[in-house]
């Protein structure tokens, strides 16, 4: 155990020594099987373990002395502080690492241990591990010190910050409600809002309804950092049934007459302030920090890992240490890319944090996820929205829906496909899933069915229900199932779709990053509108072929690329199909008045491109024919009709019978008059002709055999010989021979007479 604090470290009078207690245990199983190696505070957030930011931003606060708590790992987090920058002479930060009994369950039972240790000297600030922040800490600390000069009974102020419901640092599963003095922001009130059981109404007392001005808040953002006296870890010890720090402390003396004491709000009107409780908010976290909403507490400048970063615009951030890019990867914005990883061909990975030494092969797609150290992702692969612990390995193929855990050296076969919310573990003993060292599916308390018979006392922000709003890449409620993924075949496991409580609120606030539903008539209106979509993956997709036009890349690369990026954002395939099509029709300029000069520029952009439509609609050719009937029907390249479908019949993108088939559907002959019925009869004239072409290569043909048939006959069949010197009736006679010829035929017979003889 660390000796009592003097207050005189390095030189700082008592008065003037700012403490911080840092709860380094989370007390509940929100990132397993991530935890299972090692505990919350030093998950990596942007290749810096989470305690290293909650000790810069303690650090940038103006706090001398910390005093960090933990029991599970405790080993871990003892060496992770000795081997940080923490630790050397120079730090502005005098750290004590201190083990909670085995009996320690809760918050509530930290704080008591905190107070049988009497190592507090004075108002200190309590934040938790998993703390990112910029917020001028020492100011808040000021005005509490203020408040509890005038008023004794003050014994805490909690930071608070104004934001709109649904901030991606405001999970729904995870809310309250402040209620407090519109004056003094005294806090009057406290009532913890899960997402499930839902919350029509706050409970405020009629006592409190008499105030003269009372403000009812439900958009503050509770950043977990609190001022506090002495005297909270007291009345923890007083009161044994108090567990957390809101809904039970906080809740208790606000309603006590006994204790008699008061809290108070800061509002931090500038800076930033984020705990990252759970799985979504660790992406928004992240994001933010590479948004650098934190600054100066960013990867270029001032990294907790010690890291040196690059950064580039689009908020990408690059390793200056050994990063391998090829020249066809693509890092998207809002990036970053740890010492050591390497990007091989056409490897994309956008909104994404890669770790030490990770290697993503060629084809690889990750968005919005984040890779720990030394993960290998094989070529083809998909990962979005998820979280990789270090060390996993994703063969070739493997497609990682939105929200999966997958813990540290998990193996995942070939060809597998993870189930969305997913969280795999790596095997133990004959338990599991999996060849090897592959790995198993965990019991995902978010997936479990609520017990009826379940204790009344148990808490809600923990329950399976609640748990789905705090998960990583939410999906629309009506849309989220269960599932379990074979990691010894590659094969895909579905159970019973889930229907989640409240379904009715799939739209509300809380959800991030949910594709927009697909309207399929509004392509059939107007199929150009597949240009100009904006949502992500339109966007992404035409930004995609843009760039191939720019670039002149290989065609199988640009191929490659929208798939995968339709398989990532799980896009109607029919959406991609109609974007291609009417780009290389985009591409063709109109010849007014020069058939030629049209065909050959209709011939140009189709040997560029037909082999990319070809690919993209393999198998539905016809379909891609009536779409590009539609385009040319409703745009200037009605003209240009009958020149691109040459021009691909010519490049072989299609065939005879694919023009044959497309103009017996009902749909392609339109209205007698209209612009589709004009085209369609263009293919008529296109198929009367190529079956004109036919039949006079088949006379051809035909003419050909009769001739080499006589030729044949004629040389086969000897001419039978005449007895007398007449030739026979209806013959006619043998030209006559020449001078030369004759003597050749008396040589001849001198010759045979000679064989004869002998």
């Amino acid at each position: 155990m660390p000796p009592k604090s003097t207050g005189k470290e390095k030189g700082v009078d008592k008065e003037e020594v700012l403490q911080a207690v840092v709860i380094a245990e989370s007390f509940n199983q929100r990132f397993a099987p991530l935890t299972a190696n090692k505990p919350r505070c030093l998950l990596p957030m942007c290749n810096a373990p989470l305690l290293d930011w909650t000790f810069e931003s303690l650090s940038v606060a103006g706090v001398h002395e910390v005093f960090v708590m933990c029991q599970s790992h405790f080993e871990s987090i003892e060496q992770a502080i000795q081997k940080s920058k923490w630790s050397q002479s120079a730090s502005p930060l005098k750290i004590h690492a201190m083990k909670l009994p085995t009996s320690t369950q809760s918050f509530g039972d930290a704080l008591r241990f905190v107070d049988s240790q009497s190592i507090i000297t004075n108002d200190f600030v309590l934040v938790s591990g998993d703390m990112v922040c910029n917020v001028k800490i020492d100011e808040m600390v000021k005005a509490h010190k203020a408040r509890r000069k005038l008023d004794h009974e003050v014994i805490m102020t909690v930071l608070v910050k104004e934001a709109a419901v649904g901030h991606r640092t405001r999970p729904k599963g995870e809310t309250a409600i402040f209620t407090l003095d519109a004056e003094s922001r005294q806090l009057l009130h406290y009532e913890g809002v899960p997402a499930v059981p839902k919350v029509s109404n706050a409970t405020i007392s009629r006592a409190l309804l008499k105030e003269a001005e009372l403000d009812i808040r439900y958009d503050l953002i509770d950043c977990g950092i609190d001022v506090c006296s002495v005297d909270v870890p007291i009345i923890f010890s007083d009161n044994f049934h108090e567990n957390d720090l809101r809904r039970d402390f906080v809740t208790d003396v606000l309603t006590s007459e006994i204790l008699g004491k008061k809290i108070y709000c800061h509002f931090a009107d500038d800076g930033y302030a984020a705990r990252v409780r759970d799985p979504m908010t660790y992406a928004a976290v992240s994001r933010d920090i590479l948004g650098r909403w934190c600054f100066p507490l960013v990867p270029d400048d001032n990294h907790p890992g010690g890291h040196q970063y690059e950064h580039l615009p689009g908020n990408r951030y690059l390793a200056k240490d050994k990063v391998v890019l090829s020249r066809n990867c693509k890092i998207g914005n809002n990036t970053l890319i740890g010492p050591g990883s390497r990007l091989n061909d056409t490897a994309r990975v956008e909104g994404s944090v890669l770790g030490e030494n990770c290697t993503i092969e060629g084809g690889a797609m990750i968005r919005n996820s984040y890779l720990w150290n030394n993960v290998h992702i094989g070529a083809g692969c998909i990962i979005k929205e998820s979280i990789l612990g270090a060390g996993v390995i994703l063969e070739t193929g493997t497609v990682v829906e939105r929200g999966c855990l997958i813990g540290e050296g998990v193996v995942v076969k070939a060809h597998s496909r993870v189930i969305e919310f997913s969280r795999i573990a790596k095997r133990n003993g004959d338990q599991g899933l999996g060849d090897g060292d592959g790995g198993y599916l965990l019991d995902d308390a978010t997936q479990q069915e609520e017990d009826p018979d379940s204790d009344e006392d148990a808490d809600p922000f923990e329950s399976a229900a609640n748990l789905r709003y705090l998960r990583l890449g939410k999906l629309p409620l009506n849309q989220i199932e269960s599932g379990f993924v074979d990691l010894r075949t590659g094969g895909i496991g579905k159970e019973e779709s889930e229907s989640e409580t409240e379904a009715d609120d799939s739209g509300s606030e809380g959800e991030t990053n949910v594709h927009p539903a697909f309207d399929p008539m509004e392509l059939d209106r107007d199929p150009w509108c597949s240009l100009k979509w904006q949502d992500e993956f339109g966007r992404e997709a035409y930004q995609t072929l843009k760039r191939g036009v720019d670039e002149h890349l290989d065609v199988d690369n640009v191929a490659l690329e929208l798939t995968t990026l339709r398989m990532a954002s799980n896009a109607d395939p029919g959406r991609l199909k109609v974007m291609v099509v009417a780009f290389m029709l985009e591409q063709i300029k109109i010849v007014e008045g020069n058939v030629a000069g049209q065909k050959k520029a209709a011939m140009d952009v189709v040997e560029r491109w037909g082999e990319l439509v070809a690919s993209i609609c393999r198998g539905e050719m016809i379909q891609a024919l009536w779409r590009l009937q539609q385009l040319c029907s409703l745009s200037a390249y009605q003209s240009v009709f009958g020149a691109v479908v040459s021009a691909c019949y010519m490049e072989e993108v299609i065939n005879e019978d694919t023009i044959k088939k497309w103009h017996a559907l009902p749909e392609s002959k339109g209205a007698e008059g209209s612009n589709m019925n004009k085209l369609w009869k263009i293919g008529q004239s296109m198929l009367a002709a190529l079956a004109q072409d036919s039949d006079d290569d088949e006379s051809e043909e035909e003419e050909e055999d009769d001739e080499s048939e006589e030729e044949a006959s004629a040389d086969e069949t000897p001419a039978p010989k005449a007895k007398s010197g007449n030739p026979p009736t209806g013959a006619k006679a043998p030209p006559p021979k020449n001078e030369e010829e004759e003597d050749d035929d008396e040589d001849d017979d001198d010759e045979d007479d000679e064989e004869e003889e002998e």
